[in-house]
């Protein structure tokens, strides 16, 4: 922007992330978006988003499933003279601009209790691909005062015979893993960099725990009923997990902020299995699930979408 250079987003979407970024992007001069869907999967673009049209999005549909997207996109960033000359960069967290903005979720949820809460900190979330539990990390590299993340565990980060929390991946050699992905990034070797200067960290920061089905269905319910919040899934399973630290921390005072995955209306089946009743969807969820029929050739490979890429 500050060169007067172009740039462009090239992500595998089924939804919500194209509605996001073309929110994001009208009328910003000098960066396009060009978002791969499997076909029937476009929803919340307007004519005006299209790129076509005078817009920033150019959205394409393959003839696939999204294994099928992610490989047509992959392939294009393994050329590497053509994404530097075509400035590709991605809108997910492999793009160190997408991770930093969360990591003042964290901030700001201190400035909001700091003058209620005398006690430790501590913040509940969803695992994800990792990223808040990195962003995190980097908050409290900023100075942010945490005391620690809880999660629930799952197979790439969970807890050891002893109870001490683990990053299976640490096991594999960085040389002799599979190469970065930029299409769908995990966020597992952010964690291994920051606890790598201290190993003991680790066991001071992350506290993972096995959480049950059984475990997640009680937590939204008792979400609800103690504080008339309503969680999708993931949210319970982070929630299930704080309920679990509390029990092994019974005589510790401390404070849990828990961290919303996503709108409780999107996971409309799950929240009323478990509270009977679902919250009212916003519109701007609502619009970003609108279908849009593009009504355009649909595209086979990556030199056709290359082809695209180069016309922006």
């Amino acid at each position: 922007q500050l060169k007067g250079e172009k740039a462009a987003f090239l992500d595998v979407s089924t939804g919500e992330l194209g509605a996001s970024l073309a929110y994001a992007l009208r009328g910003k001069k000098n960066i396009r978006a060009v978002l791969v869907y499997p076909k029937r999967t476009v929803t919340g673009l307007s004519d005006e988003d299209f790129y076509w049209n005078g817009g920033n999005i150019y959205p394409v549909e393959v003839d696939g499933t999204e294994k099928d997207c992610h490989d047509i996109v992959r392939d294009i960033f393994a050329e590497k003279q053509f994404v530097l000359k075509n400035a590709l960069t991605v809108a997910n967290t492999a793009n160190i601009g997408r991770l930093l903005p969360q990591a003042f979720f964290y901030p700001f949820a201190f400035s909001r209790i700091k003058n209620k809460v005398n006690s430790s900190i501590f913040y509940a979330l969803a695992p994800g691909n990792y990223s808040n539990v990195a962003a995190g990390l980097y908050a409290w590299q900023f100075a942010l005062p945490l005391n620690g993340f809880i999660l629930p565990a799952t197979d790439s980060l969970t807890i050891d015979p002893v109870g001490n929390p683990i990053l299976l991946d640490s096991v594999v050699p960085l040389a002799k893993r599979i190469a970065a992905d930029p299409s769908e990034p995990l966020n597992i070797e952010r964690l291994e960099d920051i606890f790598s200067a201290n190993s003991l960290m680790m066991k001071h920061f992350i506290y993972p725990y096995a959480i049950s089905d059984d475990d997640v269905n009680d937590a939204a319910k008792e979400l609800f009923l103690k504080y008339k919040v309503y969680a999708d899934r993931h949210t319970a399973r982070a929630y299930a997990a704080s309920v679990l630290h509390e029990k092994v921390n019974s005589g510790e005072p401390y404070a849990t902020v828990l961290v919303a995955r996503d709108s409780p209306s999107l996971s409309e089946e799950f929240v009323r299995h478990t509270v009977g009743e679902v919250p009212e969807m916003r519109e701007s969820v609502r619009n970003s699930l609108k279908a849009v029929d593009l009504n355009r050739k649909c595209v086979s490979s990556p030199e056709e979408l290359k082809r695209i890429i180069e016309t922006l």
